[in-house]
């Protein structure tokens, strides 16, 4: 009788090198078509806009980039997660809110959406 083996499967999905840069631009001009938009809601104006595009977490990112910047204050949403969503998701808002280098004001999501 015959042995069996143990057989192992591998999925790849590559993207190229220009795919990748197209899709980075592409995201990048997103994102700061999004940050003009809520500059303007804001009533912010005209404001410099600094888009990273990283493989660490969202708040590793965003305390790097608030000591990079020198910020003085790190406004976030809170995405309007709360209760037992929050407990078991995590949140990115409370694990920046933990930092001591930096002040942080959490901005709850408006009603209208």
């Amino acid at each position: 009788m015959g042995r069996r083996q143990a057989a192992s499967a591998i999925f790849c999905d590559a993207i190229s090198n220009e795919e990748q840069a197209r899709y980075l631009a592409d995201e990048t001009q997103y994102a700061k078509q999004d940050l003009s938009k809520f500059a303007a809601r804001s009533g912010l104006g005209e404001c410099r806009q600094i888009v990273r595009h990283d493989t660490s977490t969202a708040p590793h990112q965003i305390l790097q980039a608030a000591a990079e910047e020198k910020a003085d204050l790190i406004a976030i949403s809170t995405h309007g997660r709360s209760g037992l969503t929050k407990l078991l998701i995590g949140s990115a808002t409370e694990q920046v809110f933990k930092s001591p280098t930096i002040d942080v004001l959490a901005v709850p999501p408006s009603r209208g959406g």
